[in-house]
């Protein structure tokens, strides 16, 4: 889906979920419908180029967005934080804002597909920073 673009969420008989081809939307926004017929959890990944064989991992979760109702995204800057922090584990969606500040922020759309970054802890100043390795 590209901005501009809305799509439908629905649910055939046979419980299979899947999303309408993208017509066009309203400039600039992202939207997606919940025609299901239920309260369903809604998520928002980005797909890189290529394709890869997995499936996109979330970014942003939307939790109970009710049946008939839609999903309004845009204009969009995302944004990368990283935290340190004890509160998650690897790879568990972050459902709030989490309790301790961020290290490190970056725009998305300034970072290559793939990059690598060193964690580095400062002892004399007990902190931790990210640079690029």
């Amino acid at each position: 889906m590209s901005y501009g673009e809305k799509t439908a969420l629905q649910k055939d008989d046979k419980g299979n979920y899947s999303f309408s081809t993208p017509v066009q939307g309203q400039p600039a926004l992202l939207q997606a419908l919940n025609r299901t017929g239920l309260d369903e959890n809604l998520t928002l990944g980005f797909i890189p180029s290529p394709i890869p064989e997995t499936a996109p991992t979330p970014t942003v979760f939307y939790d109970h967005v009710g049946d008939g109702s839609s999903l309004v995204i845009g204009p969009f800057s995302p944004k990368l934080y990283a935290y340190v922090t004890l509160q998650y584990e690897e790879g568990e969606i972050i459902r709030g804002k989490p309790e301790s500040s961020f290290i490190w922020e970056q725009d998305l759309g300034n970072l290559p597909i793939v990059s690598n970054w060193l964690l580095k802890f400062d002892p004399t100043k007990v902190q931790y920073s990210l640079v690029r390795a």
